[in-house]
């Protein structure tokens, strides 16, 4: 993203993610134009067919961070207990992936579905914050919280995690007609490579 000249000392590993990929929609459209192609596959009748998707129609929500910091105190429906979720941004993400891969190796973990584990694991631990306003004391302590935690809390921590992701930031969801079968379905729009290097054709 060395095409951003303003701000020109932006760290682009203190944004949010959302934030990015808004970037790089707009790249697109000041770059090239405003539409590109994409294969899209019919749900109900599994006929393929191309769409053609106009990036300046694509609505953006803006962050409420007011709502967000409210969101991120989650009472869980099991243990009663509150937990404060962490919203990671693309470079505390990325570090954690360098730190799982690390950890990995470290601890010699060759069986694919322990290191899926592993990882998973330790997704969860960056996730949460705070117990009942709370940080805390180790590390040690927040894994046997999470390990002794019943799946129906951890499934709403996820879930209202998933919410303030979608809270904000480039919707990209949008309706499609089949020129097959007529049914309307949604369609999300995604980065092919049309979306990077544009053909010449019509």
């Amino acid at each position: 993203l060395s095409c951003i000249v303003s701000t020109s000392n932006i760290s682009l590993d203190v944004l949010h993610p959302n934030d990015l990929l808004y970037i790089l929609f707009a790249i697109r459209n000041i770059s090239f134009d405003s539409t590109y192609k994409q294969n899209s596959i019919c749900p109900t009748c599994k006929q393929a067919h191309i769409e053609t998707i106009d990036i300046t129609s694509l609505p953006i929500s803006f962050l409420d961070k007011k709502k967000v910091d409210e969101m991120r105190d989650v009472k869980l429906p099991m243990s009663g207990d509150t937990i404060t979720i962490n919203i990671l941004t693309e470079g505390q993400l990325l570090k954690l992936e360098e730190d799982i891969q690390r950890e990995i190796r470290v601890n010699k973990i060759t069986n694919l579905e322990q290191a899926k584990l592993y990882g998973l694991q330790m997704r969860h631990e960056a996730l949460i914050s705070k117990l009942n306003g709370k940080t805390f004391d180790s590390l040690t302590e927040k894994r046997e919280y999470i390990n002794s935690m019943l799946l129906k809390d951890y499934n709403k921590i996820t879930s209202v995690s998933n919410k303030i992701k979608n809270s904000f930031g480039l919707d990209r969801s949008f309706d499609v007609k089949c020129p097959h079968c007529g049914n309307p379905y949604e369609s999300e729009a995604v980065m092919v490579p049309e979306f990077f290097r544009p053909s010449d054709e019509d």
